[in-house]
């Protein structure tokens, strides 16, 4: 392999349209731009799946974001780039997107896969049952993951970027590509929020962290539909938080979703108040933190709040069910569904576990001994040094032990924009 000049150049590629905010949160331009790199984040939300409607309208060449509107003009770019490029693949891998790593995979850059906003995911025991319960589509999904890549035109990924010790098996990895140990990119948000003075709630406050069950933007790159009733759903929620408010005496404050629009949500939560963007704040000066199954429980674990899982007769039905299974039970928990029971000041619900929640950082969020900088100053620092190189070929061979991976049972991990 013949070695080449440093790495200069780092595209970041998301499978949704980001906001403002996101531009920079996932793709690291700030601070890649400041250790030298010319930083870019391009949209293929679009390119992945075509119903996506919105977007973004393509910047000028020096803007940081870069929107693909058809499929073919994203993999003509992405089979151009050169070797002094690195690629971060911050989507996932399945029918939608074989596409464009294969053409990644035509071009002489090196990429790296991220695991850095990860949940535990549910293990389907019934394997033939599923299979007449699951969508034609995620039926295709998981036929392409047990495929060698190699037979598919993939090459492995030279890095994978990783923020928790849980098993994270993915196609795109083969005994070559290098683990880089970052953390979740809600540790940034953690570090920088324990830097300000937090302003005390007027009141004790329990805060829900709102993950857009019947309206989150991702239902449409990932074709699915939003769950049930939204009358019934709010009607559940409202249900439990009187009860919040009345048995525990804790004002209930909505953690809003960064990507939902509650400007067309009018007074969806009623007079209640849906605070966007300060859910970390939200989380630190709670003293109970009410959720299905989100990523942005890494706050509560790390603030150390009591958590409290909710789900209803209708999420039970469907995956986000188990996936809210699998979440509580991991803090030896099991969801409260609220259409059956009500809130109770139980010792237990109300108990933090330290043992449990250290678990949970090393396995989600941050492993012992990994730097104590920020997400993406960990990664421009080893791409600083990280050798240019002509990528190898696809071969069988590359991704034998990772394709086996893939069908072992046991505790692995959901990844979650």
């Amino acid at each position: 392999m013949s070695i080449h000049s440093r790495i200069n150049r780092v595209v970041v590629l998301l499978e949704f349209a980001p906001s403002p905010r996101e531009v920079n949160y996932y793709g690291g331009v700030d601070i890649l731009r400041r250790n030298g790199f010319q930083a870019e984040v391009w949209d293929l939300s679009r390119a992945v799946n075509h119903r996506v409607g919105g977007g973004l309208a393509v910047p000028d060449i020096d803007g940081p974001l870069r929107t693909f509107r058809e499929a073919a003009d994203a993999c003509e770019a992405l089979a151009q780039l050169h070797s002094s490029c690195f690629v971060v693949a911050n989507f996932g891998y399945g029918r939608r997107s074989l596409r464009l790593f294969q053409s990644l995979s035509r071009s002489r850059a090196n990429y790296g896969l991220t695991a850095l906003g990860m949940l535990p995911r549910p293990v389907l025991r019934d394997r033939w049952g599923t299979l007449w319960t699951r969508t034609a589509g995620q039926n295709v999904d998981t036929l392409v993951h047990r495929i060698p890549p190699a037979w598919l035109g993939v090459r492995p990924a030279r890095l994978m970027l990783r923020s928790g010790a849980a098993p994270y098996p993915h196609p795109g990895v083969s005994d070559s590509t290098e683990q880089l140990w970052v953390h979740a990119l809600d540790y940034d948000t953690y570090l920088q929020e324990q830097q300000h003075f937090a302003e005390e709630m007027s009141e004790p406050s329990a805060v829900f962290l709102d993950n857009g069950m019947t309206s989150h933007p991702d239902y449409a790159h990932l074709v699915r539909k939003p769950i049930g009733s939204p009358a019934d759903y709010y009607s559940s929620l409202f249900r439990m938080f009187d009860q919040v408010e009345s048995r525990l005496g804790l004002k209930v404050v909505i953690a809003g979703h960064p990507r939902c629009n509650y400007d067309q949500l009018s007074h969806i939560f009623k007079s209640r108040p849906v605070i966007q963007d300060q859910t970390a704040s939200l989380v630190r000066q709670s003293s109970l933190v009410l959720l299905h199954c989100s990523t942005a429980v890494n706050f509560a674990v790390l603030f150390e709040r009591p958590l409290i899982f909710v789900t209803t007769d209708t999420i039970d039905s469907t995956e986000h069910g188990a996936s809210i299974q699998a979440l509580a039970k991991e803090f030896g928990k099991r969801p409260l569904n609220v259409d059956r029971k009500t809130i109770f000041a139980s010792h237990q619900d109300l108990e933090v576990l330290p043992q449990i929640y250290r678990e949970y950082r090393e396995r989600y969020i941050k492993t012992a001994g990994s730097p104590e900088l920020p997400a993406w100053q960990i990664i421009a620092d080893r791409l600083l040094t990280l050798e240019t190189r002509e990528p190898p070929r696809p071969t069988a061979e590359a991704n034998e032990s990772q394709s086996e991976m893939t069908d072992m049972e046991g505790r692995s991990v959901e990844r979650v924009n």
